[in-house]
């Protein structure tokens, strides 16, 4: 099946909105956004997955990139202790892996997809065809997508689906960030909730 490239336009602009909170609550408002938007991708995934005994379908996850960073970060130290490294050098891959994926992945990342089942990659692009060791065919598989049609499906939508969430968790984040200073006794709460962060007015 031919890859068709696909752009969300707009999203730098909500990275934007959502690291005005700060890093960490801007990254927990960002996770649960986009855990909310990737949810019926997910869905959709699983929907459409060919039934090879529940394999493939029950293998698709939802997952945040945070956690796929640490899974990275531990393979890297894992590797440079197999191939002879120290514990320094070992810590020092784990530490490299991690810190460029968070660079790439920006503020937050939701990683949507089958896991490692073999079974999951060959039935959305389909094989040549194939042989058993003795040399004897076994034919080929033929491609059932069911990936890119989920994504394609929602692709058009994710912004505004994105934005309406982002509205939300925003007012909800506010609401937190007046509650922590009332508590702290730092400064009065605004009127209006929204009015710490002016994006909201315009979502």
């Amino acid at each position: 099946m031919a890859r068709r490239p696909s752009t969300v336009l707009g999203l730098p602009e909500l990275e934007k909105a959502l690291a005005e909170l700060g890093q960490r609550l801007g990254a927990t408002v960002g996770y649960r956004v986009l855990e909310k938007v990737a949810a019926p991708i997910r869905d959709d995934m699983i929907a459409a997955a060919p039934f090879d005994d529940g394999v493939t379908r029950d293998s698709i996850k939802m997952i945040r990139a945070s956690s796929e960073r640490s899974r990275l970060g531990k393979a890297a130290y894992s590797q440079t202790l197999r191939d002879g490294g120290s514990i320094g050098e070992a810590r020092g891959a784990l530490r490299s892996t991690m810190r460029g994926l968070k660079a790439s992945s920006g503020l937050a990342g939701i990683i949507i997809g089958p896991g490692r089942a073999p079974q999951a990659l060959l039935a959305e692009f389909g094989t040549g065809e194939r042989f058993h060791k003795n040399g004897k065919s076994v034919g080929t598989m033929e491609a059932q997508p069911y990936v890119r049609p989920s994504w394609d499906k929602h692709a058009g939508g994710l912004v505004a689906a994105t934005m309406h969430f982002v509205r939300l968790a925003l007012g909800l984040a506010c609401t937190a960030a007046i509650v922590t200073v009332l508590a702290l006794g730092s400064a009065p709460a605004p009127a209006n909730a929204n009015a710490c962060n002016p994006r909201i007015q315009s979502c």
